[in-house]
């Protein structure tokens, strides 16, 4: 992730994924527990960004990404959906 900043990590341990906040290209990025890209959300993808900030998952794997610029908080479901 050169290009990128990786401002916050959250685990989900149910569905053993890895989200980032990729918040210098504006997505969330999904990674398995092997550090494997798997999908992202915002810029071009599901979503979209202008400055993702923080994240959250809950018990049932939806992901939540607060974004500061806009001042919103979106929700997707485990597939970044």
């Amino acid at each position: 992730m050169a290009d990128s900043t990786a401002r916050k990590v959250c685990t989900s341990i149910a569905l053993a994924s890895i989200w980032v906040v990729d918040s210098t290209n504006d997505r969330v990025q999904k990674f398995d527990s092997s550090a494997s890209y798997l999908s992202k959300c915002g810029s071009n993808g599901n979503g979209q960004f202008q400055d993702p900030d923080f994240i959250v998952t809950d018990s049932s794997g939806s992901v939540y990404v607060t974004d500061q610029t806009r001042n919103i908080v979106q929700k997707f479901d485990s597939s970044g959906s």
